[in-house]
């Protein structure tokens, strides 16, 4: 759930829409490096998508309050900053990042998800991904990370 910034000054709108993007760029990064990993739990990368799927709906916040554009200029001291901009860039890496997982996941025929796996004696176990399976990803958290 997105918190909205509706009632937010611009610039606390402004300070929130910075920090989500330093805690994205961490997150970015660290995924990168399991995505790297010769197996990756399946998990993984479905969190990444609903990482993104968050972040998007808070940049969609965001860049529509008011104020928010003029506060960046001030912070960043350059009179030609261009926050929204710059988020609509970011935004574009996310869902390039979440569309991805929504085309590539594995599904079944009716669309739902291939993710865990049941035993005999009732043991869950999350499907493993090949680092081969995820290397289309490894770019687009490149985008992302360089974008946050």
């Amino acid at each position: 759930m997105s918190i909205s910034t509706a009632n937010l000054a611009p610039s606390d709108a402004y300070k929130r829409d910075y920090d989500q993007a330093v805690a994205t760029k961490k997150y970015m990064n660290d995924l990168k490096a399991l995505l790297l990993q010769a197996n990756v739990g399946a998990e993984v990368v479905l969190a990444a998508s609903q990482h993104c799927r968050a972040v998007i709906a808070r940049i969609d916040i965001g860049i529509n309050t008011p104020g928010i554009a003029e506060v960046a200029r001030i912070e960043r001291n350059d009179p030609l900053y261009d926050m929204v901009a710059e988020m609509a860039a970011w935004r574009a890496t996310l869902v390039a990042l979440r569309d991805w997982v929504v085309a590539n996941f594995p599904k079944d025929g009716t669309g739902y998800l291939l993710y865990q796996q049941i035993s005999g004696d009732a043991t869950v176990t999350n499907r493993q991904l090949t680092a081969a399976a995820v290397s289309a990803v490894v770019p687009l958290v490149d985008a992302v990370i360089a974008a946050s």
